[in-house]
């Protein structure tokens, strides 16, 4: 049986690079060294939107948000986890038992309102 503190290991990452929206970066090289996990692969659809909307600026080895990017961080983080981890490369099931897929659905309709600003 896990907890809240044992999460697996392809996960790990995924969570890294999402805390580090706060800051207003994420270090490319370092869940490559650490995880060899590729952000700009595994967020890729995010980036693209994010991008084209002015949110985040990809340079050389970080991906920095920009001052609008910063406003919608929180929102930017969840989609970044629901793109990894809902499209299947987190292979999450255990989230998906009855009080996860309430609290999924409300991200994802959060998410969905979003697009249609």
């Amino acid at each position: 049986m896990g907890s809240v503190f044992s999460v697996p290991a392809n996960v790990i990452p995924v969570l890294w690079c999402v805390s580090q929206i706060q800051y207003g970066r994420i270090d490319i090289e370092t869940p490559r060294r650490r995880w060899d996990f590729e952000p700009l692969e595994a967020f890729a659809t995010t980036i693209e939107r994010c991008v084209d909307s002015e949110e985040m600026i990809v340079r050389k080895n970080v991906i920095e948000l920009t001052t609008k990017g910063m406003f919608w961080a929180n929102t930017i983080g969840a989609e970044m986890a629901v793109e990894c981890l809902y499209n299947g490369r987190g292979e999450l099931v255990s989230l998906e038992d009855k009080p996860s897929k309430i609290a999924k659905e409300i991200m994802l309709d959060k998410i969905r309102s979003r697009k249609d600003i």
